[in-house]
């Protein structure tokens, strides 16, 4: 009996240890399976830098052209492009050029390179059937609104609607625009009603429930960003309201692209999440999605060309062109143009305006540069207010220069010791900055369809980053 007992204590004691093995066994295995997956993530992104730098260096090398992104050497990464600024004056030293005859070249460039274009052809027009309209009684949803008015004030719809574009300054101006008594716009933010599929389809009824309540002589507002370069968007908000006024904000389309992609890459979203395209610049580099946009978009061969020749050797044009064709697909099928073609093709303020100016007079229309809003919210703040019809209530008496950041906060009153500024996760290019020869190859981009901007925006040019841009 005894030898049993034993017998019985040393099996048990054999199964337990074996049970133990088994799972440090385990435990070793998954330790061993995340390090190699970690490895092989670093090594294919890597070689995946790697050989789109030999790729270029090969080309460069081959045809001995000046190599603007410094590809075949990657300890070079900071170093300035090797393209020379082009002085408009050759008899005069750079340091004495003076800003305006440095806008005069940057002028002189832009009328020398719309001369070599085409003029910009309007954006071809979409089958409504695309557009995927919804029905429904506005005057009977706003009579109804009345009926359940409490205290005077009732939900109503929106007397105009800021469509973008995005990181351009839209919620800084929302922010400012909600300090004025009479504006009134949706805590909850964005509403995304005309451009995200399944809250455009619940209807008129579930976009008013969205809206603030509002008294006589006050007016609503939204703001949502993503609807300025959704092609269906126009005809969608046309057919809701014809008399609908519409602010757009616009900003340097090289610097608004790096910010689109800080945002797209940092962004917290919600489980389930999910927007085609934007998973698969998680963990690209920057370059890396603008290469790939460009190649998308206006093809591999001047993708490379943009990176590669010299300056007067660049067929701004020929690029104009194939970008348009590019915006024209997808236009023309209603569309939204995905990541990473997205980051640029937000940027391309003249020709996504031009598609909405055949649904909107332009009478209906605010367009206003962002940098405006940044170093001169009073003034910017004074065109909305006209624009919209409301009382000068903000004025440069409710704004205040903050100088270690170079920002204006507002104030409810000007006798208010409270100023308060628009903040959360904002400004992240304020504290990240795009390496040079990256900017540089942007710049030559939006250099090609700076056009498009003259062209259908004649009384705002120049604009802010005209000179810059422009300035080679």
């Amino acid at each position: 009996m005894e030898w049993k007992f034993v017998s019985a204590v040393r099996r048990q004691f054999y199964i337990e240890n074996m049970r133990k093995n088994f799972q440090l066994s385990l435990i070793l295995i998954s330790v061993t399976l995340i390090g190699l997956q970690i490895y092989l993530t670093l090594f294919f992104s890597k070689h995946k830098s790697e050989s789109i730098r030999s790729f270029y260096a090969d080309n460069v090398e081959n045809l001995g052209l000046n190599n603007v992104l410094n590809l075949n050497d990657p300890d070079q990464e900071n170093a300035q492009p090797d393209v020379q600024p082009q002085i408009a004056h050759p008899d005069v030293p750079e340091a004495d050029v003076t800003g305006s005859e440095k806008r005069q070249s940057a002028l002189d460039n832009m009328n020398l390179m719309q001369a070599a274009a085409e003029p910009m052809r309007k954006p071809p027009k979409m089958d409504e059937s695309d557009v995927g309209l919804v029905t429904g009684d506005i005057k009977q949803l706003e009579t109804e609104a009345n009926r359940l008015a409490i205290g005077g004030n009732r939900r109503k719809f929106p007397d105009f609607i800021v469509i973008g574009m995005q990181k351009c300054g839209t919620t800084a101006l929302q922010y400012f625009l909600n300090y004025h008594p009479q504006l009134k716009s949706p805590s909850e933010g964005e509403l995304h009603f005309f451009e995200r599929e399944g809250n455009y389809q619940k209807g008129y009824e579930y976009y008013l429930n969205q809206m603030p309540f509002a008294s006589e002589g006050q007016f609503t507002f939204e703001k949502t960003p993503d609807y300025m370069h959704d092609p269906r968007v126009p005809s969608r908000m046309y057919h809701f309201k014809p008399d609908l006024k519409i602010i757009a904000v616009i900003c340097d389309p090289v610097h608004r692209t790096f910010s689109h992609y800080l945002h797209a890459t940092n962004i917290q979203r919600p489980d389930g999440w999910e927007m085609p395209g934007a998973q698969a610049i998680q963990e690209k580099t920057f370059e890396e999605v603008v290469y790939q946009a460009l190649k998308e978009s206006i093809n591999s061969t001047l993708a490379q060309w943009l990176i590669t020749l010299p300056e007067q050797e660049i067929p701004y044009a020929l690029i104009r062109d194939k970008w348009h064709q590019y915006l024209d697909r997808n236009m023309k099928s209603g569309r939204r143009y995905l990541m990473p073609s997205s980051i640029l093709a937000r940027s391309s303020y003249g020709y996504l305006l031009a598609h909405w100016y055949r649904y909107f007079p332009k009478k209906q229309f605010l367009v206003i540069d962002g940098n405006e809003i940044k170093v001169s919210p009073a003034s910017a703040l004074r065109k909305v207010q006209d624009f919209v019809g409301a009382e000068h209530h903000l004025t440069d008496s409710n704004f205040v220069l903050q100088h270690d950041t170079g920002l204006y906060c507002i104030r409810r009153t000007t006798d208010s010791e409270v100023c308060s500024m628009p903040g959360g996760s904002k400004g992240r290019t304020a504290k990240t900055q795009m390496q040079e020869p990256v900017e540089q190859v942007l710049k030559r981009f939006f250099r090609a369809i700076e056009a498009d901007n003259k062209e259908v925006l004649p009384e705002l040019y120049p604009l802010s980053w005209t000179d810059d841009l422009m300035t080679y």
